[in-house]
């Protein structure tokens, strides 16, 4: 990050290792571990350690996710600029299609972020609930309607908040893909 102004500049240097294994067709497991190093122009560093963890499961009418996270993240490019932090993230996820059309889905996500480049250190606290459902009533053509729950807690009082989200989206998908050509 090179910033104009008055912030400090940094180099982030992140490195991981990892494994995905299918013992079956239907369930998945990745594991990742690695090493971060946030090199300041000026000032202390910041390391840490990243892991990431993943299981998928797929049934015949649906299929369930459970994932895990420790690592870093930027928040340069919100409502406001946090710098860097680092996480705690668990998610859980689940979808069933109800019939041959419909599909409903759950997902339900725990975050706890600290905001190490700010002075004084903050720490936020996101809780998210998520449920949608779908119909695909053509192949070509689908609804959607989806609502979400977010509660942001803070250890600074005002920038506490919840939020409450509603989309209804329309999906368009031509049966045959339209390739644009160079003919000349």
């Amino acid at each position: 990050m090179d910033f104009d102004g008055d912030q400090v500049d940094y180099k982030l240097y992140d490195s991981c290792i990892g494994i995905d294994y299918e013992p079956t067709e239907n369930n998945k497991l990745s594991l990742s571990t690695g090493y971060y190093v946030q090199d300041k122009d000026e000032g202390g560093n910041e390391s840490g350690i990243v892991v990431n963890g993943v299981f998928e499961q797929t049934f015949r009418r649906g299929s369930f996710y459970l994932s895990g996270s420790k690592g870093h993240g930027d928040a340069y490019f919100g409502a406001e600029n946090l710098g860097l932090s680092e996480f705690y993230e668990f998610e859980c996820k689940g979808e069933h299609n109800l019939t041959r059309y419909v599909l409903v889905d759950l997902s339900i996500l725990y975050r706890k972020d600290d905001y190490v480049d700010r002075e004084p250190e903050r720490d936020d606290k996101t809780k998210r609930v998520k449920v949608g459902i779908t119909w695909g009533c053509r192949e070509w053509l689908s609804f959607r309607v989806d609502y979400s729950y977010n509660t942001v807690d803070s250890d600074m009082d005002d920038e506490d908040y919840r939020e409450n989200r509603m989309f209804f989206t329309v999906t368009l998908t031509p049966p045959r893909p339209y390739r644009m050509t160079d003919r000349l």
